[in-house]
C-alpha cells in the first residue's frame, strides 16, 4: 500500500469512524472524475474498512462524478456499476458551476458532500467535511499522498 494510499484511507476513516453516521457525508463528489476509479475506491474504502461502512443500509452512501465532457460518462459508468452512483456535466470547476451541477442531479446540500479533486486548480466549494486532494508523483501515476483541507493551498 502506497503512503498516499495509507494516508486516504486515514482521512476516510477520520470522516466516517469519528463521528455519528447520520452526521457523515451522504455523498461523496469527485471533481473532474477522470474513469471513476477513485470515487470507486474510495467507496469501497468506507465500505470494508469503516463503521460507516456497516451501517450502509439506515445511513445510504452514494458517490458523483463531476466531468467536462459526456463522453467520458460512459468509461465512469462501467467503473460505478456496482456503487451507488450519479454523474453530473459541469461547465468548469467553478463553485457556482459545481453548485449547480449537484443541484442538477438533486443535491442541494452542499453541506452533506465530501469532495475530492486530482487537480490543484479547482476552485473549492466550502463543506464541512473538507476536501481530499489527491497528488500524484512526478515519476508515477501512482498516488504519492492525500491530504484533506478546507481550501485550496492550506496545507504544503
Amino acid at each position: 500500500m502506497s503512503s498516499g494510499f495509507g494516508d486516504f484511507q486515514k482521512i476516510l476513516n477520520r470522516v466516517f469512524d469519528d463521528r455519528e453516521v447520520f452526521l457523515q457525508p451522504k455523498f461523496i463528489v469527485e471533481v473532474g472524475a477522470q474513469n471513476g476509479d477513485l470515487i470507486a475506491q474510495a467507496f469501497e474504502l468506507v465500505k470494508g474498512k469503516t463503521i460507516r461502512g456497516k451501517n450502509l443500509s439506515i445511513a445510504p452512501l452514494e458517490v458523483v462524478a463531476l466531468v467536462l465532457e459526456d463522453d467520458t460518462q460512459s468509461v465512469i459508468r462501467n467503473e460505478l456499476h456496482a456503487v451507488p452512483h450519479r454523474i453530473a456535466s459541469v461547465e468548469s470547476y467553478t463553485q457556482d458551476s459545481i453548485i449547480k451541477a449537484l443541484k442538477n442531479v438533486g443535491i442541494d446540500d452542499i453541506g452533506s458532500v465530501l469532495f475530492l479533486s486530482y487537480f490543484q486548480d479547482v476552485s473549492f466549494v466550502p463543506s464541512p467535511f473538507g476536501w481530499i486532494q489527491w497528488q500524484t508523483s512526478e515519476n508515477s501515476n501512482l498516488l504519492a499522498k492525500a491530504k484533506q483541507g478546507w481550501f485550496p493551498k492550506d496545507e504544503e
